[in-house]
């Protein structure tokens, strides 16, 4: 493909940087587009170091046998001195994506001579040939182009000369949000703006209104033992920043009265919702009638019921098992029992009572309990390995439990937890999780969502890890036959069908056989 060869080229550039920190606002930023959906940054020289790939020359070699004679030699002597490669990766490479979906990724040039020289000695494995255009080095990638001069490189969808690009001026140089993002210290950085994707979108202007003023800012760092990805809302004005906070007050501190009822060796999500809060979003959005009517509720039944949700909320999986077994439940404080009758009005004669305000599942294999109690609305499930009922104890703790100084300080609203163990009881899981711990996930209150995931070695860089993960969680391509390698069997008679396919048959022992099958 096309592609492999300066793909390959822009990995080996990357393994083999080993030069000092530069600006963070190169003059590639000018060619970005001027009014992007997408931008992104990409400190390359970073994440060099953090993986160490300096160190792995001699593995890179072993993989050029496939190469030509001169792509092997170039890549080898820009091994022993990354200079030669022409491009200087002091300076992190930048991305744009415009309305119309047109990408362009560019970076600095060191050498203008040595980067040609590379791409002519790969060229052959490559499959391009290396030109020139409007007095530009030009490789035409088919389906997009490589161009470059002394001092910059463009990587482009668009057709036509880079001319245009090459002289453009985009002012994002200057745009608050953009240097913001280049100030951050992560690896990679990518941001949305808001007002960008809903012209993109042709957003309704109820929407176009809330996005105008706001943009979304990814974070990804690979630190010592954790990589940590954050989200994060950045706002033009005080007042945008102001209509955002009014749609999350909702969420209030966790106090984590529920997280000794979930075990550290599983997967449990927790937070907190003002119910009263809760209702004045739902009513500011125009939401309470339209749920109402959906439910088949009066609209003072249903504000009723909103307003009763009344501090934390608490799900998740204790444990998984062989064969699907495991445990689990759902806590929501309430200041009344009035959800849980509506449930139980819902799933009529799914239910048995089994005690004040406490019910279970009428089909023993499902081994559910539903109630309310201490305020809560629960519910627990469990599944053996064994059969007959066997019910989850509520408002019990569980093995190796959470506690709430586990969950106290990590952020507002909502914090998550998930210990990969969980998973070793899968077969299909193994292996795929070895290097890594546990992840959680919470709610900054300085509007910034935050997902740690962390490493048994908390002393290990967590780049080669993480690729490592994403590559084992991948779907695997399985064997597959063309079309024309399929064999068809034939159809064998079927005792039960005659010649003119009449489902039944003189026999009256099989007739009767065959309606005893087509009941089951």
């Amino acid at each position: 493909m096309k592609f492999r060869g300066i793909l390959y080229s822009f990995f080996v550039a990357a393994i083999v940087v080993a030069m000092a920190s530069c600006s963070k606002m190169p003059k590639s930023v000018s060619m970005l587009h001027e009014h992007p959906v997408l931008v992104g940054r990409i400190d390359v020289k970073q994440l060099a170091d953090k993986g160490e790939l300096s160190k792995e020359k001699s593995a890179i070699e072993d993989r050029l046998s496939g190469l030509s004679k001169e792509a092997r030699e170039k890549i080898k002597e820009i091994l022993d001195d990354p200079v030669q490669l022409g491009l200087d990766l002091r300076d992190p490479l930048f991305l744009s994506m415009d309305k119309h979906g047109d990408i362009r990724i560019v970076g600095t040039v060191y050498d203008a001579d040595d980067f040609k020289s590379f791409l002519e000695a790969v060229s052959k494995d490559a499959g391009f040939e290396v030109g020139d255009k409007d007095g530009f080095t030009y490789v035409d990638m088919g389906g997009g182009s490589l161009s470059f001069d002394g001092d910059c490189f463009l990587l482009s969808q668009e057709e036509g000369s880079p001319k245009k690009i090459f002289e453009s001026n985009s002012n994002l140089a200057e745009d608050k949000d953009f240097i913001e993002m280049c100030d951050r210290d992560g690896d990679v950085q990518l941001m949305l703006y808001g007002n960008s994707l809903a012209e993109a979108m042709d957003a309704p202007k109820e929407a176009a209104d809330r996005l105008e003023n706001m943009s979304l800012l990814y974070d990804l760092a690979f630190n010592e033992g954790e990589v940590v990805q954050t989200l994060e809302a950045l706002f033009k004005d005080d007042a945008a920043r102001k209509r955002f906070e009014n749609y999350t007050a909702m969420a209030g501190d966790i106090k984590g009265e529920y997280a000794p009822y979930f075990s550290k060796n599983g997967f449990v999500v927790l937070g907190n919702v003002d119910g009263g809060k809760l209702y004045e979003v739902l009513d500011k959005l125009g939401a309470i009638q339209r749920v109402a009517f959906q439910m088949d509720m009066p609209e003072s039944e249903f504000a009723s019921l909103i307003k009763s949700f009344d501090g934390d909320f608490a799900f998740g999986v204790n444990e998984l098992g062989a064969y699907g077994t495991g445990n689990g439940g759902l806590y929501l404080s309430m200041s009344s029992d009035k959800l849980l009758q509506k449930i139980v009005e819902a799933l009529g004669g799914e239910l048995r009572p089994a005690g004040v305000n406490q019910y279970v599942s009428a089909d023993d294999d499902l081994n559910v309990t539903l109630g309310y109690k201490n305020k809560a609305i629960y519910a627990t499930f469990k599944r053996d390995s064994v059969m007959g009922a066997s019910y989850l104890t509520p408002f019990e703790n569980a093995k190796n439990a959470l506690s709430k100084s586990d969950v106290q300080g990590k952020g507002s609203g909502l914090y998550a937890f998930l210990n990969f163990r969980m998973f070793d009881a899968m077969p299909q899981a193994e292996g795929v999780f070895k290097d890594f711990d546990y992840a959680e996930a919470y709610y900054d209150k300085s509007i910034k969502g935050v997902l740690r995931i962390v490493l048994k070695d908390k002393k290990k860089n967590s780049l080669v890890p993480f690729v490592k993960l994403l590559y084992n969680m991948a779907p695997k391509a399985g064997p597959s036959l063309d079309y024309e390698d399929y064999e068809l069997s034939p159809v064998e008679d079927d005792e039960y069908f005659t010649d003119d396919d009449d489902l039944w048959v003189d026999d009256d022992a099989k007739e009767e056989e065959l309606e005893e099958l087509l009941d089951m």
